[in-house]
């Protein structure tokens, strides 16, 4: 689909291409600085849900599973996943803590990108500009279903019979499990309890880190996307930004393919070339240089932060395997904590 795009608004190739020729080392090197102290920023989101983590260590295992994610469609729940727990056990981290980092950690990324949308649409309100009829779908289907979410996570969390409730459904599906290997329903449920209250703690001691670490990557990746528009010589206001990066990456969640690739660069510049009536040729240009940021590049910026990373343990004769260890293959629902681990700040 992506390379189909261009030819949806009309242009070809050779046209795109004479735009790329055009960007000199200077704006090279802003697009580049914006890139990395996104992903610096975006690293306090996993600092604050994962405790002991350092945002350089945030960096790496954020590097490695978006390289994963980006090379397969549905990675990063299939392989992604695994991955995360194989790098954070060699660290030293429980599976308890681990399940309720990349449940904590997806929470403030998927209620995120069904906020832009709605951020997109008062922005464009605020400036007076008359709202697309499908901008103004997207941008209350976002906000029906981050409603929803709320809703349910704030039940879910709020009181323990939901979190019982969910461990039944739970106990049901893995039945589905081999019975040597199949935990106990009792266990199941106790286990969800548990998570409740793992959640509850790590939210409530790095909500704060989380909260802050997201919009500062959200605002430097905004910025990225101003600054490839930029670069192309695209001029739009500051409202029309925020509504096409905020509709971008609500439809990088569509996993049909890795991360959404395609799908949110060609929504992208439909929005911007019919509604906002941008050049189509500097527009695709624009878009496809934020892809290359937010996708392309992240491939081989992950394996070669894996590479470096491994290099560094094998030098201090510590293990490198990935390889998940009986425990940590144990079906992924954490221990249930004791009473002073759910108290302990």
């Amino acid at each position: 689909m992506l390379i189909a795009m261009p030819f949806l608004v009309g242009v070809g190739w050779e046209q795109i291409l004479s735009e790329f020729a055009r960007l000199s080392l200077l704006e090279w090197g802003v697009l580049t600085a914006l890139w990395l102290s996104s992903l610096w920023a975006y690293s306090y989101v996993l600092v604050g849900s994962l405790p002991g983590l350092t945002p350089l260590r945030g960096v790496v295992v954020s590097g490695v599973g978006s390289a994963v994610s980006n090379l397969l469609p549905f990675g990063g729940a299939a392989v992604g996943v695994p991955v995360t727990f194989a790098m954070a056990r060699i660290w030293g981290h429980d599976n308890r803590s681990i399940t309720t980092f990349v449940l904590v950690s997806g929470i403030w990324n998927n209620l995120s990108r069904l906020l832009l949308p709605v951020a997109g649409i008062v922005c464009l309100l605020a400036t007076g500009r008359v709202v697309s009829d499908g901008f103004a779908t997207a941008a209350s289907t976002a906000g029906l279903t981050l409603a929803g979410a709320a809703a349910l996570l704030i039940a879910g969390l709020w009181r323990e019979g939901a979190a019982r409730a969910l461990g039944k459904c739970a106990a049901v599906v893995v039945k589905v499990v081999p019975e040597r290997r199949r935990p106990s329903r009792d266990k199941v449920v106790a286990s969800f309890v548990g998570l409740r209250l793992s959640i509850l703690d790590v939210v409530r001691r790095g909500w704060l880190t989380m909260t802050a670490g997201m919009l500062g990557f959200l605002a430097l990746q905004a910025a990225l996307f101003h600054a490839c528009l930029w670069a192309t010589g695209v001029e739009v206001g500051f409202a029309e930004t925020i509504a096409a990066f905020a509709l971008g990456r609500l439809l990088s969640t569509v996993t049909i393919t890795p991360s959404g690739s395609g799908v949110s660069e060609a929504g992208t510049v439909l929005l911007m070339t019919a509604t906002f009536g941008t050049a189509p040729a500097a527009t695709s240009a624009a878009v496809l240089l934020f892809w290359f940021f937010t996708y392309l590049i992240e491939i081989p910026f992950g394996g070669v932060v894996f590479t470096v990373w491994t290099w560094s343990r094998r030098r201090r004769g510590e293990s490198t395997s990935l390889a998940l260890h009986e425990k940590a293959l144990e079906p992924a629902v954490p221990d249930t904590p004791r009473p002073q681990d759910a108290a302990r700040s």
